[in-house]
């Protein structure tokens, strides 16, 4: 990643603008912090720890063409995926049932997810996941992962 680009996600660390973080989490501990701000439509930053087996959402609610903007960093422990899912593939995921990720949007058997990418308007689920839903299947007795995340949304400009 180029050294503007981190400036800018770091610029926008800890902040989210007019849309609202719907109870992040299905389990895992860890923190996400959003703030107000006009350029983004979400600008968030957290850290998470997450035992094998274990997964972190973030719903988004996206009404325009966007561009989410984010950087996963597994401080510790085995590779994550991050998985971008429209809300009804979140609900298959949770149910354990098969599910399609955003493609572009997922970083998956990753320990630095640094994607950038276009998303239509609809509303997502970014799923820190340590779980063997994905690609990645967590290891029982090494599994934990310590991970910080720093995520932006923006209008796409058409």
């Amino acid at each position: 990643m180029d050294t503007t680009r981190r400036n800018l996600l770091r610029s926008a660390v800890g902040v989210a603008s007019a849309g609202s973080i719907a109870g992040c989490a299905s389990n895992g501990t860890g923190t996400t912090t959003p703030t107000e701000t006009p350029d983004y439509l979400y600008a968030l930053t957290g850290s998470y720890t997450l035992q094998s087996g274990e997964f972190r959402d973030l719903p988004l609610d996206i009404d325009s063409p966007a561009v989410i903007d984010y950087i996963a960093d597994v401080r510790s422990g085995p590779n994550i995926d991050v998985l971008v899912l429209a809300r009804g593939e979140f609900r298959e995921f949770e149910r354990g049932n098969a599910f399609e990720t955003i493609e572009s949007a997922s970083a998956l058997d990753t320990s630095y997810g640094d994607v950038r990418a276009d998303l239509g308007p609809t509303d997502v689920n970014v799923v820190f996941d340590n779980t063997d839903a994905g690609s990645v299947s967590p290891h029982e007795s090494d599994g934990t992962v310590e991970l910080n995340f720093e995520l932006t949304v923006s209008q796409r400009e058409t």
